[in-house]
């Protein structure tokens, strides 16, 4: 009996060292509650370091096992090995000092290869070796020191050599292209990087001219820094943009406007073949290197700006909404009775598309008159919406409508 409750003992502890080992996280990799979990990382301490085992959850496959130098996990050692949720490896490589060094090695969801690539002190060195999805060997590059040397080969799937590009330290000394036969044809590069369409298709120039500086943030003597990731479709747009990283909402709300009025790219493609390729660019707002222009809010995930170049203004001009005011509105009763006058402000916004909405009163006075202000605003027709760079924006605006009784 003694014995037996000894064994029991030994295994609730164990369950209790275990528990204690485990924690969840949800499909962002962000530490979560275990009923939100994607996934559950095993941690114990051995010889060799800080031995984790990351696990699919809640099928608890193994997902990747690898072992730390340090508590916190961040510094690699040793091999790391990545699986698909089948259990077939994903990813083989060796670490030192959080450093790749040897072989890395990726597999397509069939146990395939795809790339391998050897390392020094987290720099590809020597030969690497591509292969495309329909599984031949689709080009070979050479590296010295982490960057393109020597000799790069693209191959047809039976073989034969497709184009010859020789690099001295990533500069293109020479490029050549054969077709099937052997024969030389026009060269084309193995790597199209993507850049911005139009005359000026550097990023940085383009953003230049573009990004504008928050009036509160300038106001407040405040600089900052946005960090955003996305896509480019095949059709050289922006998909996936999504912020991981910012200091304050004002400059995210003006790095996102930007980026949707980006202009297409020339997409990612390699060998002729699009690529997808998920992009991290980080944005830095600096006194007086861009202009201002105060972004208050968003609506529908545009922002709203309380100016614009060209402001938003009521079909026909100001005369022709003060003729329209004075036909739509119906003095209250209740106000008449209670000599009940003034001037109410209303603001809202005009939409890009020049709708009126969020109306709202800024100045009571009481007895159905701030209804009446309302009702009138929300039945104007469609303004000209207001426009930044010839663009149209949603802009707040403002106007004033008089109550007077009449004699």
């Amino acid at each position: 009996m003694k014995q037996l409750l000894l064994s029991l003992i030994s295994i609730l502890s164990f369950q209790f060292l275990n528990a204690q080992d485990t924690s969840y996280y949800n499909k962002n990799w962000k530490s979560c509650y275990k009923g939100e979990a994607s996934y559950a990382r095993v941690v114990k301490i051995g010889k060799d370091g800080y031995k984790a085992i990351d696990y699919y959850y809640p099928t608890w496959k193994i997902q990747m096992t690898g072992a730390y130098e340090d508590h916190e996990l961040k510094i690699k050692t040793g091999d790391f090995v990545y699986f698909y949720p089948d259990g077939i490896i994903k990813i083989k490589a060796y670490y030192e000092s959080d450093q790749l060094n040897d072989w890395y090695i990726e597999c397509d969801s069939s146990g395939f290869p795809k790339d391998s690539m050897f390392f020094v002190r987290d720099k590809k060195e020597g030969l690497s070796k591509f292969y495309h999805k329909n599984k031949y060997l689709w080009y070979t590059e050479n590296h010295k020191n982490g960057v393109l040397h020597d000799t790069t080969l693209t191959y047809y799937p039976d073989g034969k050599i497709k184009r010859i590009e020789v690099y001295d330290y990533n500069n293109l000394k020479l490029g050549k292209c054969f077709d099937k036969n052997g024969k030389k044809i026009p060269y084309t590069p193995l790597l199209q990087f993507p850049n911005l369409s139009g005359d000026n298709n550097d990023l940085y120039s383009w953003l230049d001219k573009n990004l504008i500086y928050p009036e509160s943030m300038k106001n407040l003597n405040m600089e900052g820094r946005v960090v955003l990731t996305f896509v480019i479709t095949e059709n050289g747009e922006l998909a996936d943009l999504e912020v991981v990283e910012s200091n304050e909402n004002a400059f995210t709300v003006a790095a996102l406007r930007t980026l949707k009025r980006m202009p297409k790219w020339n997409t990612f493609k390699l060998d002729n073949e699009y690529i997808s390729f998920k992009f991290k660019l980080p944005i830095r707002f600096k006194l007086d290197q861009y202009p201002t222009q105060e972004v208050e809010y968003t609506y529908n995930n545009e922002p709203v700006f309380l100016s614009a170049t060209v402001s938003p203004e009521f079909e026909g001009g100001e005369a022709k909404m003060l003729d329209f005011i004075k036909e739509k509105l119906d003095y209250p009763e209740y106000a008449i009775e209670n000599r009940a006058e003034g001037t109410v402000l209303v603001s809202f916004i005009v939409t890009n598309e020049g709708k009126i909405v969020e109306i709202k009163v800024n100045k009571k006075i009481g007895y159905g008159i701030e209804e009446e202000a309302k009702r009138i605003v929300k039945s104007m027709p469609n303004w000209k919406p207001g426009t930044i760079d010839e663009k149209p924006v949603h802009v707040k605006h403002a106007i004033k409508i008089q109550f007077t009784i009449p004699n």
